[in-house]
């Protein structure tokens, strides 16, 4: 059996040895010997791999019998950026010369999938020269997929669900919360019903007055929508517990991803954590307004499964007294 443990110094060293003689091989500089350009290349990645800004973004695992504690092998991975989640691409995933055909390779795969996958990883990718038809055969065997050039193993399909979660807000984000959705409500009522901005703010804070002092009365959720891996806040999500006879729905008063996290489907997954945490409110159904312009958040709802139940209409007062009196005035 093998494990995956980080690199120690002697590992670190072998690792090294490893990488440069494989710089090397078929290399000549200027008549060196393959002793020496061993040893420059050996100077050049150590340099390298002792860079503060390239280690932070670059993991070294080595793959160890668990018996003997023996380095079999290594694994060198480089984080990159995708979709807001790191993916791993494998630069060097190697078994030692003399420790192969005793499916360590196969193994220590197949560790290295749930240690990405514990650490929010979104995919593997790595590339395989075209005439390496065994390490496309060990890759294919493991899951990757070949797109393009490269091989890709998706491993995140439902960890982007798991990692986001729903966090109650305390009362010092729920004031900063209410102030924002005050200023929001006036701006709307501002432009909607063409009222002055004091009256506007005078209504919006009457209307939020229920939640005076940061505390959320019963059977309403103001929650920070929250990456679990990273400690990241997300968004927000606003929503309130109706009840009609014995049945109790969740109706989203507001949902909002900020504008860096945007674009990436989480929107999406925050419904999916919004229906858990409805489900142990003890609600059996989630429902919610939307604007028949607002094209994109209804292709999000319908994606999850929602449909379109009762449609509302809706006529201004303010703009019904306007038409009114210009009535008046044609007919006199």
């Amino acid at each position: 059996m093998i494990c995956l443990d980080e690199m120690d110094d002697a590992a670190f060293a072998q690792f090294l040895d490893h990488l440069a003689k494989a710089k090397s091989q078929g290399s000549t500089e200027d008549g060196a010997s393959r002793e020496e350009v061993i040893a420059t290349a050996r100077q050049s990645l150590n340099a390298r791999f002792s860079d503060a800004n390239f280690s932070s973004g670059n993991v070294l695992l080595s793959i160890k019998e668990t018996s003997s504690g023996e380095v079999v092998g290594h694994i060198w991975i480089a984080l990159h950026s995708d979709d807001s989640l790191p993916r791993g691409a494998l630069h060097s995933f190697t078994v030692y010369e003399r420790f192969r055909r005793k499916g360590y390779g196969r193994e220590a795969m197949s560790l290295l999938v749930p240690y990405a996958r514990a650490r929010g990883w979104s995919s593997l990718v790595l590339w395989i020269a075209g005439s390496n038809d065994t390490g496309r055969s060990f890759c294919e065997n493991a899951g990757f997929a070949v797109v393009g050039s490269f091989m890709r193993k998706d491993i995140t399909a439902a960890l982007v669900s798991e990692r986001i979660t729903l966090e109650c807000m305390n009362p010092e984000m729920i004031r900063t919360f209410v102030e924002d959705q005050v200023q929001r409500y006036a701006e709307r009522t501002m432009r909607d019903l063409g009222i002055p901005k004091q009256q506007a703010l005078q209504g919006a804070r009457c209307e939020f007055e229920r939640f005076t002092g940061g505390v959320v009365p019963e059977g309403e959720h103001i929650l920070v929508i929250m990456d679990a891996f990273t400690g990241i806040a997300l968004g927000h999500l606003w929503y309130s517990i109706h009840q009609e006879g014995p049945v109790q729905t969740a109706f989203i008063e507001d949902i909002l991803i900020r504008d860096p996290h945007r674009g990436k489907g989480l929107g999406y997954h925050a419904l999916v954590a919004l229906e858990r945490h409805a489900q142990q409110a003890g609600a059996t159904g989630i429902c919610l307004f939307v604007q028949a312009h607002n094209e994109p958040a209804r292709r999000l709802y319908s994606k999850r499964g929602f449909s379109v139940g009762n449609t509302e209409m809706e006529r201004s007062l303010v703009a019904a007294s306007i038409d009114d009196a210009s009535r008046d005035k044609q007919d006199r």
